[in-house]
C-alpha cells in the first residue's frame, strides 16, 4: 500500500507530536485503551470492556490478554499505569485527564483502575487519542528525546521499519497482532509536498491514497478506479479567526460587519469546489438551540405601505 502524505512527519510518537500526518502514521503502530469511530462512537481498544462507577469517579478497565509490545515483551497494566503516570500528562487532551486524576492502580496484571477527583464528560473521547507506549523502553529516559519516538514500538497491526526525511516513511504487518491477519503486507508513505505532482500520480495509479486538492476531485469522479474517501476521519472545519489585536478590528462591531459579510456558501461553492457544508455551529447535526440564530430583520426606515396621507 502506498499513500503519499504532504510532508514530513514531525515525530513517530503521537504522544509528543500531532497533526494529521503524524496520526495518519502512527495510530496503525500504536494503539489507545479505547477506539473511537468517525461517528464519535466509542469502541474496544486494548481495553476489551471497562466498568464505570454509580459518582462516575472510578473506572475499572479490563485489558486484553496476550497482547505484545513490536519487540516480543507483553502488554500488561503494569505499562497502562505508567502511561497514565508519565506519560499521558504530557499530551495535549491527556493533560485534561491528568488534572482530574486522583490515583491509578493495577490490581493484578490486566485490570487497571483510574481514580477520578471528579467526573470528566469527555473521558473516553481523551482516551482514544492516548497512545500506549512501553513502558520498559520509557521508564527512566527523557520521554520527549527517547530515540524510540523515531523508531516507534506499538502493539499496532503495522511495525516501524525505516524512515527517510524528505522520501517516505515504510511500516510492515505485525505478524503478531492480536486481533489477527491484516490486509496489507507494507505500507510505505511516500512525501510528495507539491499538490500537482500528488494528482497525476493519484491519477496515473502510481498512489492508492493521498489528500488531493478540491480542484482535482473532478478528475477523481470521473476516474474509473478512484473515489473520494468519504469516512474514515472526523469533520474537517475551516474556521477564519480575528486577530483582535489589530486596530482595525478592535472594535467588536467591526469585527461583527466583517463576519456578517463573509459569503459561506461561496467559500464552499468557490473554494472548496463544493465539496464542504457551510457551518452554522462548531459541528453538524446541532440540534437547533446550539445553531447560530437567524439575523433580525433591519429595521424599516419609513412605515410600510399604505402610507397615511
Amino acid at each position: 500500500y502506498v499513500e503519499a502524505i504532504t510532508g514530513d512527519p514531525g515525530g513517530l510518537n503521537p504522544q509528543f507530536s500531532g497533526g494529521p500526518i503524524v496520526n495518519r502514521i502512527t495510530f496503525s503502530m500504536y494503539e489507545s485503551l479505547v477506539e473511537i469511530t468517525d461517528e464519535y462512537e466509542i469502541q474496544p481498544g486494548l481495553a476489551r470492556e471497562w466498568e464505570i462507577s454509580e459518582d462516575e469517579r472510578t473506572i475499572t478497565f479490563y485489558l486484553e490478554e496476550g497482547v505484545v509490545w513490536h519487540d516480543g515483551e507483553p502488554f500488561t497494566a503494569d505499562d497502562v499505569t505508567f502511561n497514565f503516570e508519565e506519560i499521558v500528562p504530557l499530551q495535549t487532551w491527556g493533560a485534561m485527564i491528568a488534572a482530574r486524576m486522583e490515583s491509578v492502580e493495577a490490581p493484578d496484571e490486566y485490570t487497571v483502575v483510574l481514580n477520578l477527583e471528579r467526573p470528566f464528560g469527555p473521558l473516553f473521547e481523551a482516551l482514544s487519542q492516548q497512545a500506549m507506549v512501553p513502558k520498559h523502553l520509557y521508564e527512566g529516559t527523557d520521554y520527549v528525546t527517547n530515540p524510540h519516538n523515531m523508531a516507534p514500538v506499538g502493539t499496532g497491526p503495522m511495525m516501524f521499519v525505516e524512515f527517510n526525511p524528505g522520501a517516505e516513511v515504510v511500516l510492515e504487518r505485525n505478524p503478531n497482532w492480536w486481533r489477527g491477519e491484516t490486509q496489507v503486507d507494507r505500507t510505505i508513505f511516500t512525501v510528495m509536498t507539491d499538490p500537482n505532482t500528488r494528482a497525476l500520480a493519484m491519477l496515473n495509479g502510481e498512489l492508492d491514497g493521498a489528500v488531493l486538492d478540491p480542484s482535482k476531485q473532478a478528475d477523481v469522479s470521473e476516474h474509473p478506479d478512484l473515489m473520494q474517501v468519504e469516512r474514515g476521519y472526523f469533520q474537517d472545519r475551516i474556521t477564519v479567526v480575528f486577530n483582535a489585536e489589530q486596530p482595525e478590528l478592535a472594535d467588536p462591531a467591526v469585527r461583527a460587519l466583517v463576519f456578517s459579510a463573509i459569503d459561506r456558501d461561496d467559500v464552499v461553492r468557490l473554494a472548496l469546489d463544493g465539496l464542504g457544508t457551510p457551518a452554522e455551529s462548531f459541528f453538524l447535526d446541532m440540534p437547533p438551540g446550539a445553531r447560530h440564530p437567524p439575523p433580525p430583520p433591519a429595521p424599516r426606515t419609513r412605515p410600510p405601505f399604505p402610507r397615511p396621507p
